[in-house]
């Protein structure tokens, strides 16, 4: 046997060369709004938007030193896409978000991501001033757990806070992509006709129970759950008991989730007014040991 190894080893055997297979092709596509600009951006999603340079420089340091050396970068993190870019860009240039579908929640929590990431100040004091204020309104869409999760991306304890004080929205067990009324105060059906909030419906089962009458027939009262994230149905999304794997695996950030799942441990439906004192002292005391 050894022997035979041995002249194979030795024996004039020609090999194909393995040729390597070509680098992948990236296709960059122009954005079709942002078109003019001296600062190249590259987002994940392989966008091109040319941006004047004074609009990323004076919103942010992190682009006001990236400038002293070039006027181009590409986006690495996975969630930085042409629809966050784009939304960003409207709140640094006009105050506010622009519309379409790239409106919805969970495009509103990268969002807060981003703005946070690029260390993007005043926009994102702008973004976080009127997010809140639409969880004030009891807009039905930014509240819940994807709405205190834009406020913990934002780093906003206000916002987390606002959420908070409405503890008993509950998953309605449906996927549903919101569109671009997000933000609006009530979404309108087809004809027009809006919701109709009738507030908090106090009885002895779940004084916390949210009611809502619409004039849609196939209304429910509770939360219309995001794409990204659907709870068991019918159960406060607050509860850690009810969050899918996703919310554990999805990179949310871990002080706010930790502080909310303790906070609802120590207070829950059974004292739900605490809920929010509870949330800031064991946020605090997350973020003093660095969770």
């Amino acid at each position: 046997m050894l022997s035979t190894l041995t002249s194979l080893a030795d024996s004039d055997v020609s090999m194909t060369p393995i040729t390597p297979l070509p680098a992948p092709t990236i296709v960059l596509q122009d954005d079709t709004e942002w078109t003019e600009g001296d600062f190249e951006v590259i987002t994940s999603d392989c966008y091109m938007f040319r941006v004047p340079s004074y609009h990323l420089m004076s919103s942010s340091t992190i682009f006001y030193q990236h400038a002293k050396d070039s006027l181009s970068i590409t986006f690495k993190d996975s969630t930085e896409t042409a629809a966050i870019f784009r939304l960003a860009l409207h709140l640094l240039t006009k105050g506010r978000l622009g519309s379409g579908e790239s409106w919805n929640i969970e495009n509103l929590q990268s969002l807060a991501a981003f703005l946070g990431r690029w260390q993007m100040e005043a926009a994102l004091s702008n973004f976080v001033t009127h997010f809140q204020a639409r969880v004030r309104n009891r807009d039905q869409s930014v509240l819940g757990l994807p709405g205190f999760l834009v406020g913990a991306y934002a780093d906003s304890i206000e916002v987390c806070v606002e959420t908070l004080r409405i503890p008993s929205v509950e998953w309605d067990g449906r996927n549903r992509s919101d569109g671009p009324n997000v933000l609006g105060l009530n979404p309108s059906d087809a004809n027009g006709n809006e919701d109709e909030w009738v507030g908090f419906h106090t009885n002895e089962r779940d004084p916390w129970r949210e009611v809502r009458r619409s004039r849609r027939p196939s209304s429910t009262a509770s939360l219309e759950s995001s794409n990204l994230i659907t709870g068991a149905r019918g159960r406060p999304t607050f509860d850690p008991s009810s969050w899918p794997l996703a919310t554990f695996t999805s990179g949310h950030p871990p002080a706010y989730l930790f502080a909310l799942a303790r906070a609802w441990g120590s207070a829950g439906k059974s004292d739900a007014a605490r809920l929010p004192t509870e949330f800031i002292a064991f946020l605090q005391a997350a973020k003093a040991i660095g969770a």
